[in-house]
């Protein structure tokens, strides 16, 4: 049940791999959840494999060219960042938070990439969020400090900093989210 049948990158010095046991396997049946190795595995292939990625192969680019744009984080990193979950919104359970995972971004600027993506689970269920422009959140911020008023995004601007929630149930709350991933 514990032979590795899958790993990605593959070969025994991989750095970052994540493998696949036999036991696993077991997850992709019907009515069995995912577990976090099985979606971490599909998301590093998906970005990192250029022979097995049908995504890298219908962009025509290389996982190299993909990884300057895009960082992925491990199923674990949601998790780990909340903790105890942040329910004050006073710095010092920021902090906290950031203490948690700070390591897990070293040599990685994920506010020069396009998009952050971070995948978690609540409630045995799946969710996807993807923070695209980071690098943009501050210059919008100034803007908005500027006005006064509400960012508004521009139609003519397709690079404006969000957070998109893919919620195959709808069952997160956008805010909530963003509460657990903010600064």
């Amino acid at each position: 049940m514990n032979e590795v049948v899958l790993q990605c990158p593959a070969g025994p010095a991989a750095v970052h791999a994540v493998a696949i046991t036999r036991g696993y396997l077991g997850h992709l049946e019907e009515m069995y959840c995912l577990n976090d190795d099985l979606v971490d595995f599909y998301l590093k292939v998906t970005t990192t494999d250029d022979a097995r990625s049908l995504l890298l192969r219908d962009l025509g680019q290389g996982s190299e060219a993909l990884k300057k744009k895009v960082h992925v984080f491990s199923s674990h990193f949601h998790t780990k960042f909340i903790g105890e979950e942040i329910k004050r919104k006073d710095t010092q359970s920021h902090v906290a938070a950031y203490t948690r995972v700070k390591r897990w971004t070293r040599g990685v600027n994920v506010f020069s990439r396009d998009f952050n993506i971070v995948p978690f689970v609540r409630d045995l269920h799946w969710v996807l969020a993807v923070i695209c422009y980071p690098d943009r959140l501050a210059e919008s911020l100034q803007r908005k400090s500027n006005r006064d008023d509400s960012i508004n995004v521009d139609g003519d601007d397709e690079t404006q900093p969000c957070i998109l929630l893919l919620d195959s149930l709808k069952t997160r709350k956008s805010k909530a989210v963003y509460d657990h991933l903010a600064i």
